[in-house]
């Protein structure tokens, strides 16, 4: 790849430019596939040529993972990124609109494509599509027992719901999946219970801000205990967003099983190393606990991956993204088979998973996805 830029630092150029990858990766209308590069990559600088007293060209050769769907044509598959960050943005705004569907600078890097209808954008001059020149595709068939996610002698299952609203009171689809979680576990012989003394060993109070059902049961004749909460974890809410700390906080420490769904604040909470030092509080994770952490909503491999899949603490977890949130009824049930349907069976392994996963994703018309570690000049 190659880009223009005036920063001195190759790796913060290199990294602003794969984020704006997003948008047009992401847009399934006006090209057709959707795929995501992740932040877990590495880059090697093959020269810095300098254009004036403030610009260079940096080429790169990248190297990294990209989920994308099934029935792409990789040898025809291209990575769309802007040349001049910001130069590109600026030109994108005198369309009016025509190039993306924010006009905030903050929000360019996942809305915008050169491909939407009167988008004046030219290749060559403000974005260019990279080729890949290797690939490699990603196989995990390790197999699992249901025990092996026991927590002792019980099944934790811990729920999340997001939404886009920066609201306490407005939650659109992730109100829907609240309710219907509840209802798929209530119709499996779960009951509600209460705990005010869990709550506040939880959440560190009694009152939330957030949404917070607590249910009881049993998989597999063992008792099982569910965890759902509904909220808006951003920074406009900050108490729901401290909340979501502590509730994946005491998750990791003790979950079978945990899911989250949604939009997770743009992203910046699913990075649990930031929030740590944001409240200055530490993560203990199981580490020879097993888990199975799913992770379903729009962008979501690109947002986590950085985190999720390069941390050691999590060696010992099975962790799934779906990279478009699959809306309506398929996104909660999806939410609740794909945990909870497993963790019924006496023995299960990761391809099986992943064929639920795509299921929904098929029902949904998002396409079936696979991941590739890819290479790219």
């Amino acid at each position: 790849g190659y880009l223009i830029t005036d920063l001195e630092d190759d790796a913060h150029a290199v990294k602003q430019q794969i984020n704006h990858s997003m948008g047009p990766l992401q847009n399934l209308k006006y090209t057709g596939k959707r795929a995501s590069l992740g932040h877990k990559y590495t880059f090697e600088v093959i020269s810095s040529t300098p254009i004036d007293s403030k610009l260079r060209k940096l080429s790169y050769h990248f190297k990294g993972e990209l989920l994308v769907e099934e029935n792409v044509d990789l040898d025809s598959f291209k990575v769309v990124v802007p040349i001049r960050t910001l130069a590109t943005f600026k030109k994108a705004q005198s369309y009016r609109g025509s190039c993306g569907s924010n006009g905030r600078l903050d929000m360019f890097y996942y809305n915008w494509s050169p491909y939407y209808k009167r988008c004046g954008l030219k290749k060559g001059e403000d974005y260019e599509e990279f080729t890949l020149t290797s690939f490699t595709k990603v196989q995990d068939l390790s197999s699992h027992i249901s025990d092996e996610f026991l927590v002792n002698g019980e099944y934790n299952l811990f729920y999340y719901f997001g939404s886009d609203y920066f609201s306490n009171r407005k939650f659109g689809y992730a109100q829907n999946g609240f309710n219907e979680t509840i209802r798929l576990f209530k119709r499996a012989g779960f009951n509600y219970f209460t705990d005010l003394d869990e709550t506040q060993r939880i959440f560190d109070s009694k009152k939330l801000y957030s949404r917070y059902r607590r249910l009881k049961g049993k998989i597999n004749g063992k008792s099982a205990n569910v965890f759902i909460v509904l909220a808006n974890p951003t920074e406009t809410t900050p108490g729901t967003k401290y909340e979501f700390f502590k509730f994946f906080k005491y998750a990791f420490k003790n979950a079978s099983s945990i899911q989250y769904s949604g939009h997770a604040g743009l992203g910046s909470v699913l990075d649990f190393d930031a929030l740590e030092k944001e409240y200055n509080e530490k993560i203990e994770y199981a580490q020879n606990q097993k888990q199975m952490i799913y992770l379903d909503g729009c962008n979501t491999y690109f947002y986590s991956n950085a985190f999720f899949f390069s941390k050691k603490k999590l060696a010992n977890s099975l962790v799934l993204v779906s990279n478009a949130a699959t809306i309506l009824t398929m996104h909660y049930k999806q939410a609740v088979n794909v945990l909870f349907d497993f963790l019924q069976k006496d023995r299960f392994n990761n391809a099986q998973v992943v064929d639920a996963v795509n299921y929904f994703m098929r029902r949904a018309k998002l396409g079936e996805y696979q991941m590739l570690d890819v290479s790219s000049n």
